[in-house]
C-alpha cells in the first residue's frame, strides 16, 4: 500500500489522485500488452487450425492415393497370378497332348514291331520252305 501524504481531513487528495492515475496507466499498459499477446496467440491459433486442416486434407489425399495404389497393385497381382495359372494350365494341357502323342506313337511302334516280327517270321518261314524245296530238288 502506498504512503499517502496526510492532510487535516485525511489523505492528500492530489497524492491519492496521482497514485490512482499511475495505477490506472500501469493497468492500461498491462491490459494493452495482454490484448496484443491475446491477438498474437489468437492469430497463431488460427494459423495452426489452417495448418491442421491442410494437414488433414493432405493426409486424406495420401490415404486415398495409398488405397488406390494398393488396389491397383492387388489387381495387377491377381491378374498376374491368373495369367500364370492360365499358362500353367496350357502347359499341362500341352504336356498331356505330348504324352498322348508319345503313347500313340509307342503303340504304333509296338504294332510296327509286331508286324516286322511277323514279316520276319514269314520271311524265315518262306526261306525255310525254299531251302527245303531246294534241298529236295537237289536230292532228286
Amino acid at each position: 500500500m502506498p504512503n499517502f501524504r496526510r492532510s487535516l481531513i485525511g489523505y492528500n487528495a492530489e497524492s491519492v489522485d496521482k497514485t490512482i492515475q499511475d495505477r490506472e496507466a500501469h493497468f492500461n499498459f498491462e491490459r494493452e500488452t495482454l490484448n496484443r499477446e491475446l491477438a498474437t496467440e489468437t492469430h497463431q491459433l488460427e494459423l495452426l487450425r489452417v495448418e491442421v486442416t491442410n494437414s488433414e486434407e493432405d493426409l486424406e489425399k495420401k490415404l486415398k492415393l495409398k488405397e488406390y495404389i494398393s488396389k491397383q497393385l492387388f489387381n495387377a497381382y491377381i491378374l498376374g497370378v491368373g495369367q500364370r495359372l492360365e499358362s500353367i494350365r496350357a502347359a499341362e494341357k500341352q504336356q498331356g497332348d505330348v504324352i498322348d502323342k508319345i503313347t500313340e506313337r509307342t503303340r504304333e511302334r509296338d504294332v510296327l514291331k509286331q508286324e516286322i516280327q511277323a514279316m520276319h517270321n514269314d520271311f524265315y518261314a518262306i526261306a525255310d520252305r525254299y531251302k527245303k524245296v531246294l534241298n529236295k530238288s537237289s536230292l532228286e
